[in-house]
C-alpha cells in the first residue's frame, strides 16, 4: 500500500499488520525562481482551501470569528483572504470590511495573493494526510501558521512552518 501521510501508514499498520507499506511524497516539483519574498500588504493573512470539504469551512469559521479578532487586537488593520471553490453560506457569511471571499481564483490571481500577504493560515481542526495547500504556500516561500492536525504528515513540519493549536497562539503568530 502506498500513502502520502507517514501518520496515516503508522494507522493502517495497526489495522493491517501483514501488508506491505510505503509512502510517497506528496509533491515533486519544478521550483522556479521567486522574486525576492517582500509582502505588499504584509498585515493581509491568506487561507485556501476547497470549500466543498467540511474540514477547510471548519477553519474558515474559525479563523474569522475565534482568531482573526485576536489578532485585529493586536494589528487593526489585518485583513483575511478566503481563497477556495465553492464556499458555503456560512462562508460567503463571513465577508465584511476585515474579510474578503474570494472564492475560487486562477491560479495566476492565487500567486498574486501568495506575493502580497504577509502570512498564510490553515487551522485545521479535523481531517487527515498531507495538504496540497500548505506544500503550495511553502513553495511560494510565504510563512505559514497551522495546526497539529494541518501539519500532519509534512516530515519536520517546525522547520518550514509555526504550528500552533489555540486561537491565541495562532493570532500571535
Amino acid at each position: 500500500i502506498y500513502y502520502f501521510s507517514e501518520v496515516e501508514l503508522q494507522e493502517l499498520a495497526t489495522q493491517l499488520p501483514e501488508a506491505t507499506l510505503r509512502r510517497v511524497p506528496l509533491y515533486a516539483m519544478d521550483l522556479a525562481p521567486l522574486p525576492s519574498y517582500s509582502p505588499a500588504s504584509p498585515r493581509d493573512v491568506l487561507f485556501v482551501g476547497g470549500f466543498n470539504h467540511p474540514p477547510n469551512v471548519d477553519a474558515a469559521l474559525w479563523l474569522v470569528r475565534d482568531i482573526l479578532p485576536a489578532l485585529r487586537a493586536a494589528c487593526p488593520d489585518a485583513h483575511m483572504h478566503l481563497v477556495g471553490s465553492n464556499p458555503t453560506p456560512d462562508v460567503l457569511a463571513l465577508a465584511g470590511d476585515a474579510v474578503t471571499v474570494h472564492g475560487y481564483v486562477s491560479d495566476e490571481a492565487l500567486t498574486d495573493l501568495y506575493r502580497r500577504v504577509g502570512a498564510a493560515v490553515v487551522p485545521l481542526q479535523y481531517g487527515a494526510g498531507v495538504k496540497g495547500k500548505f506544500i503550495e504556500a511553502i513553495a511560494h516561500h510565504v510563512p505559514l501558521v497551522t495546526t497539529d492536525i494541518g501539519a500532519e504528515g509534512i516530515p519536520e513540519a517546525e522547520r518550514v512552518m509555526w504550528v500552533e493549536n489555540t486561537a491565541t497562539g495562532i493570532a500571535a503568530r
